[in-house]
């Protein structure tokens, strides 16, 4: 039985099939949170809201509340990306930025400020020369509005100011170690340069129009990379099903660019 109808916007991440006809569709809203809901004969042919329930598309919809599982009752394409859906590349990254964004938010709860990042970010996407730079900012951003913004000033243990040098970033605590706490503390941790953790620093506190001026290297942003993919793992504690197509759509990317200079 219906109980109520309520009317939001959302950004399609994903859904899956049940049924012969029927789709479960998950997507995140500003004031709702994450929203999973099922979309009635959306896979037939002439269904009126299958185009519109495509992963990474921003939509308008209705959504019944019932008992068991909400129902999507009306939707409309506010932005459907066409240009990420028409590249591998800018794909693999929208589709790893929207699952992320999922794994932070919470049903039924409001989630305004993560919502709109990924909205901005999928816009980004689209305009952006440098996407990698893009999804550092992404990555580093969602960790400050969900709880999780790693310490990069002070000591993540014993809370000493860090003079400019290179620290060992700790997972368990979430941020730098200085010198001491370092030989004290035995956990998992990866050592990062100076011009890395300045990096970093200056994402956290600048908007994406600043960020993008920067000249960074492959290296930076790779050291940086790899301390952010483990600290993820480690809060989430499991790794996301699109993190292994997106390395694996770099990895042919740069195949074939440095096949394009050989020749």
């Amino acid at each position: 039985m219906v109980r109520n109808i309520q009317k939001t916007e959302g950004i399609v991440i994903k859904h899956i099939p049940i049924g012969e006809a029927d789709r479960i569709v998950s997507l995140i809203s500003p004031s709702i949170g994450k929203i999973r809901a099922v979309a009635r004969g959306s896979r037939k042919p002439k269904s009126k809201m299958g185009g519109h329930l495509t992963p990474i598309s921003h939509v308008k919809l209705s959504i019944a509340t019932t008992k068991t599982i909400d129902q999507i009752t009306e939707v409309e394409t506010i932005e459907s990306f066409r240009k990420i859906k028409e590249d591998l590349s800018l794909l693999s990254k929208a589709s790893y930025m929207a699952e992320l964004a999922e794994s932070f938010v919470q049903e039924e709860n409001e989630s305004k400020q993560i919502f709109y990042l990924l909205l901005k970010c999928l816009n980004l996407l689209q305009i952006v020369p440098d996407t990698e730079i893009l999804i550092k900012f992404f990555e580093l951003k969602l960790f400050s509005l969900s709880g999780f913004k790693p310490e990069m000033i002070i000591c993540s243990e014993c809370g000493i100011k860090l003079t400019p040098s290179s620290y060992k970033f700790n997972f368990e605590s979430g941020g730098l170690l200085c010198s001491k706490c370092t030989l004290e503390i035995h956990s998992p941790g990866e050592k990062l340069s100076i011009n890395s953790i300045k990096l970093i620093r200056f994402i956290q506190n600048e908007n994406f129009e600043k960020i993008s001026q920067l000249n960074s290297t492959k290296n930076l942003l790779d050291e940086i990379e790899i301390v952010i993919s483990k600290y993820l793992k480690s809060i989430l504690d499991k790794e996301l099903k699109s993190k292994p197509f997106l390395d694996l759509v770099a990895k042919q990317t740069k195949h074939s660019i440095q096949s394009k200079k050989i020749r």
